[in-house]
C-alpha cells in the first residue's frame, strides 16, 4: 500500500536547496537597495539561472553525501537484514534501497496509486505551466493579428532584428520574444510627440538588450516547479520591479529629464495592457509605480550601467556555486546493529507419565454494556441552524491629479470642490487625502474614495467620473473606471429569508434594517481585504443581543463589522408561529477596488 508521506524526502530536498539559492539572493538584493537597479537585477537573474543549472546537473553529478543534522531528519522505513536474508545491494544513484523488493518479500504490483505529495506537487506545476502556456499562446495570437509599423522614423529607433508592430486593441506598449523580439505599440502611437515616442522606444529597447523577457520566462517556469516555495514568489515579483527600475535608469541616462519621463510614465501606467500581454514586459506596470517615481525623482539614485565582463563573471560565479549544491545529499546515519539473540540452553528432563490432558475453555467475555439512550422530550423545541447572511462593503479609491490651463498642479482643494459619479450616478466622497511624494508638482495627487452603491458582483465595468466644480476647464488625470468583482450569488439571500426547512414549522430571522460597515483607516492604507464572520444572537424582539468573532481579519475591520451589525434590525425567527431567540452567522465582506 502507498505510504501517505512517500516522496517527502525529495520534496524537502528541493525545498531547502531552492531556499539556499533564493534566500541569500533576496538578502543581498535588500543590502544593495542604495546601489544601481542593474546590479540588483543581475543578482536576482543569477539566482534564477542557478536554480536551473542545479536542476539540470543534479542527475549527472556524483552525490556528495554528508550526515543529516538531527533536527532535519525525516523518519523513514529501514529494513533490517536477517540471518537468512542477504543484505540489500545499493545500485548507483539509488537513494532508498529499503523500498525495493527483496528476496522473500511479496511481489509489489507495477500499477498502483501515485503517492500523495508528488501528485499534489505535479498537479500544481501543471496548473501554473498551463496558465503560462495560455499567456504565450495569447501573445502569439496578438502578434498574428497585428500590423507592421511602416513609419520610417520609428523603425530607425529600434534594432533591425526587432519587429515593430501596432494593434488597436492594446492601450500601452509591450515587449516580448526571445529569438525574435517584438515591440507592440497602440495604433495612435504615431501621433504622439517625437520626444514621447523616442522615450517609450528607448525603454522597450532596454528590455530587449537586457533579455528581460527571457529571465521573466525562466522565473515563471521556476515558479511553476517550485510553487510551494514562498521565496520564489518574492524573487519573481522583485525581479519584475528591478527590471523596470533598471530600464527607467537607462532612459534617464540617455538624456531624458527625470520629471518629464515621470509624467509620461504616469500617463502610460494608467492604461492597463490586455490580459494576454501581462506576461510581456513593458513600461505600463502600475504595481510598482510609486517606487519607480521615487527612484526617478530622488537626486541620489544610482544609475550607472554594468559592464559586460562584470555581468559574465557574476553569472559564472553563480553557476559554479550551484554545482556543489546540486551534488550535496544528506544521508541518514545507519542504525546501530541489533544485539545478538541470547542463546537458550535446554535442560534434559525425565519423561513424565502419560495422562489424559483436559483443556479448560475460557468463557467468552460478556458483551460491553451501553448506557441507555436518553429519550428526547416531546416538548423540546428543535431549532435548525439558520443560513448565513452577507453584507458587502465596496470601497473605491481614485488617485487624481488636477492641472490648470497652464499645466500647473492645483493644490489645496477640498472634498466639496469635486463632483464624483459612477455610471452617471452621484457618489458621496467618504475618503479625501492629499499625497505629496516629492517637492516636484508631479509628485502630488489627491486620494478620493467612496463606497459604491451598486450591489451587483457581475464583473462588469464601472465608469468613474470626476470633475472640479469651481473650474470646469481644469484637466484631471485619474482612473476612468474599474472592473467590479465577479462572484457567484450567495447560497442564501440576505433580504427576504423565509422558512428554509419547510415542514419543520421554523422560520429564520429576516433583516429589516441594516447598515453597511466602513473601512478602518489602517486596513484602507494597507489595501487589506477579506471576510469577517460573526456569530450573532437575535432575541425574540429582533434585536442583536450578542456578538462573537468566528473568523477575524484584524486591522480594525473586526470592530467595524461588529459596530455596524449591532445596529441591524431583524424580524425575529419563529417556531410554531411564536418568536424565539436564535443564533445566526453573518459574513461581512470588505473589498477595496
Amino acid at each position: 500500500m502507498t505510504q501517505p508521506l512517500e516522496g517527502l524526502s525529495a520534496f524537502v530536498e528541493v525545498f531547502w536547496k531552492s531556499g539556499i539559492v533564493l534566500g541569500p539572493a533576496l538578502c543581498l538584493n535588500g543590502l544593495l537597495r542604495n546601489k544601481s537597479a542593474d546590479l540588483r537585477r543581475l543578482v536576482l537573474s543569477t539566482s534564477i539561472l542557478a536554480l536551473f543549472v542545479a536542476a539540470i546537473a543534479m542527475p549527472a553529478l556524483p552525490r556528495w553525501a554528508t550526515t543529516t543534522p538531527a533536527w532535519f531528519r525525516t523518519q523513514s522505513r529501514v529494513v533490517q537484514p536477517t540471518v537468512n536474508s542477504p543484505a540489500p545491494v545499493a545500485f548507483p544513484f539509488e537513494t532508498n534501497v529499503a523500498q525495493r523488493p527483496q528476496p522473500g518479500q511479496p511481489h509489489q504490483p507495477i500499477f498502483r496509486l501515485p503517492p500523495i505529495i508528488p501528485s499534489i506537487w505535479i498537479l500544481g506545476t501543471l496548473l501554473f505551466l498551463t496558465r503560462f502556456a495560455t499567456s504565450l499562446r495569447g501573445l502569439r495570437r496578438l502578434r498574428n493579428a497585428s500590423d507592421p509599423v511602416t513609419n520610417g522614423d520609428l523603425l530607425m529607433q529600434v534594432n533591425p532584428n526587432v519587429t515593430l508592430l501596432q494593434n488597436e486593441t492594446v492601450t500601452a506598449p509591450v515587449t516580448w520574444g526571445i529569438l525574435r523580439p517584438v515591440i507592440l505599440l497602440p495604433t495612435a502611437f504615431e501621433h504622439l510627440p517625437a520626444e514621447s515616442r523616442n522615450t517609450v522606444l528607448c525603454h522597450e529597447s532596454a528590455h530587449i538588450r537586457a533579455h528581460d523577457f527571457t529571465m521573466r520566462t525562466l522565473a515563471e517556469i521556476a515558479r511553476a516547479a517550485l510553487w510551494f516555495q514562498p521565496l520564489i514568489w518574492i524573487a519573481r515579483r522583485q525581479l519584475r520591479i528591478e527590471q523596470e527600475l533598471a530600464c527607467d535608469n537607462h532612459v534617464v541616462a540617455s538624456g531624458n529629464k527625470p520629471s518629464t519621463y515621470a509624467k509620461l510614465l504616469m500617463n502610460w501606467s494608467s492604461k492597463l495592457p490586455m490580459p494576454e500581454a501581462l506576461i510581456a514586459v513593458g513600461m505600463a506596470q502600475r504595481s510598482c509605480l510609486k517606487q519607480r517615481l521615487y527612484a526617478l525623482l530622488a537626486p541620489d539614485t544610482r544609475r550607472e550601467a554594468l559592464s559586460a565582463s562584470f555581468i559574465t563573471a557574476t553569472l559564472l560565479i553563480g553557476i559554479a556555486a550551484a554545482l556543489p549544491l546540486a551534488a550535496l545529499d544528506f544521508a541518514t546515519p545507519p542504525p546501530p546493529p541489533a544485539p545478538a539473540p541470547p542463546q537458550v540452553v535446554h535442560a534434559v528432563q525425565p519423561p513424565l507419565p502419560e495422562a489424559p490432558i483436559e483443556l479448560a475453555q475460557l468463557a467468552p467475555p460478556p458483551p460491553p454494556t451501553q448506557p441507555p439512550a436518553i429519550p428526547r422530550p416531546a416538548d423540546a423545541p428543535f431549532v435548525p441552524a439558520p443560513p448565513p447572511y452577507q453584507a458587502t462593503t465596496n470601497l473605491v479609491q481614485v488617485d487624481a491629479q488636477v492641472f490648470d490651463q497652464n499645466g500647473k498642479v492645483i493644490e489645496g482643494l477640498k472634498a466639496d470642490d469635486f463632483a464624483l459619479t459612477e455610471d452617471g450616478k452621484p457618489q458621496a466622497i467618504s475618503i479625501f487625502e492629499f499625497q505629496k511624494l516629492s517637492d516636484t508638482p508631479l509628485g502630488s495627487y489627491y486620494v478620493i474614495g467612496y463606497y459604491s452603491t451598486n450591489p451587483k458582483s457581475d464583473g462588469g465595468y464601472r465608469k468613474t467620473g470626476l470633475t472640479l466644480k469651481s473650474d470646469p476647464t481644469a484637466k484631471l488625470d485619474f482612473r476612468a473606471g474599474y472592473y467590479a468583482t465577479k462572484s457567484s450569488p450567495p447560497a442564501f439571500i440576505v433580504d427576504g429569508v423565509t422558512d428554509m426547512n419547510a415542514g419543520t414549522r421554523t422560520a429564520f430571522p429576516v433583516i429589516t434594517s441594516k447598515i453597511d460597515p466602513e473601512y478602518s483607516e489602517q486596513a484602507r492604507k494597507a489595501k487589506y481585504s477579506g471576510t469577517v464572520t460573526l456569530d450573532v444572537g437575535v432575541d425574540a424582539e429582533g434585536r442583536v443581543t450578542s456578538l462573537r468573532v468566528i473568523k477575524s481579519l484584524g486591522m480594525g475591520l473586526d470592530e467595524k463589522a461588529m459596530e455596524a451589525v449591532t445596529k441591524w434590525k431583524f424580524q425575529p425567527g419563529t417556531q410554531d408561529g411564536k418568536p424565539i431567540p436564535m443564533q445566526t452567522r453573518i459574513e461581512v465582506i470588505f473589498r477595496l477596488l
